[in-house]
């Protein structure tokens, strides 16, 4: 359930639906659960934390958002600001623009190519 109450359908592509299935016993859908008691947030962000201390990497991420910011910026780039709300949830456009970056360079770098191959024509 997300922070605005109003409950989501949240489209999973069958491979990863499989492996959630496989590492999650209960049939409620829920994977962050034990003993099918569901975990609190802080408990979920504090795992992800030692594991992040366990890689090295704990200065340069932090917790669950990493993972949020990390998909938003690359469906962004691939698929555009539609794609980022759409998979995040986020109705504001402006909160969906901060979750996903624009890798400008690329974008710029892409767009002259297919100019290019647009002139060619």
């Amino acid at each position: 359930m997300p922070k605005n109450g109003e409950e989501r359908v949240v489209y999973m592509h069958e491979s990863l639906e499989k492996l959630v299935r496989s590492i999650t016993p209960s049939n409620e859908g829920c994977l962050f659960h034990n003993k099918n008691k569901l975990l609190t947030y802080s408990y979920i962000n504090n795992c992800y934390a030692r594991t992040f201390k366990k890689m090295g990497i704990f200065d340069q991420v932090s917790g669950t958002h990493t993972l949020r910011y990390t998909a938003a910026s690359m469906i962004r780039n691939l698929a555009g600001l539609d794609a980022v709300m759409a998979v995040t949830g986020h109705k504001d456009m402006r909160m969906a623009q901060h979750y996903g970056k624009l890798d400008v360079d690329s974008k710029q770098k892409e767009a002259g190519l297919l100019l290019e191959e647009v002139m060619k024509k």
